[in-house]
């Protein structure tokens, strides 16, 4: 991260953020790196980050926008992650069979923890011909492998911190981990 400025603080855990980021992409023989200036408005109280693309003149993204919430791991959580309007299952119902799969031959049910959510939407200023809008949508989906893998390690090297210190922590004072992107 090359710059964050707080813009506005409520003092009651809601923040406007604007963050400047420097990302790097490659694939195959091709990389390069593109500066992505976003808006973030973080809400500790509901669990939540929003974020949006601040447009940039000939810049290389439309679209950008996306949100993270932070759940307990619950029965109700898993019911809202699989909620679809209209239809009492969604496109992800297995998810939530898969879980309860998982549960059952583990022994427990609804282990300490949280479900994580993100969405998002991204669109290129100019949607590539083929074979390149391909490439573009593995670069992306790279880029989001690589977004979980680093929430995942730094939830684990987290959780291994206050298991050496011999508490559960405060959640509250767990702040985003950023890596840069290779």
């Amino acid at each position: 991260m090359t710059n964050r400025k707080v813009v506005s603080d409520d003092g009651h855990g809601r923040q406007e953020v604007s963050v400047t980021q420097v990302g790097r992409w490659r694939f195959g023989p091709f990389k390069g790196t593109f500066t992505v200036n976003l808006a973030v408005t973080q809400d500790r109280k509901h669990g939540t980050v929003d974020f949006k693309l601040v447009p940039a003149h000939g810049g290389f993204m439309k679209n950008f926008t996306g949100s993270w919430t932070v759940a307990p791991y619950n029965e109700d959580s898993l019911d809202e992650l699989v909620r679809y309007p209209g239809r009492h299952w969604g496109p992800i119902h297995g998810f939530k069979k898969a879980i309860h799969h998982l549960e059952e031959a583990v022994g427990v049910k609804h282990p300490e923890g949280s479900l994580v959510q993100l969405r998002q939407c991204v669109a290129p200023s100019i949607l590539p011909p083929p074979p390149f809008d391909k490439m573009l949508r593995k670069i992306t989906t790279a880029q989001v492998r690589l977004v979980m893998e680093d929430l995942l390690a730094e939830a684990e090297r987290r959780n291994a911190e206050r298991r050496q210190k011999g508490g559960s922590g405060d959640p509250q004072a767990l702040e985003s981990h950023v890596r840069k992107l290779q």
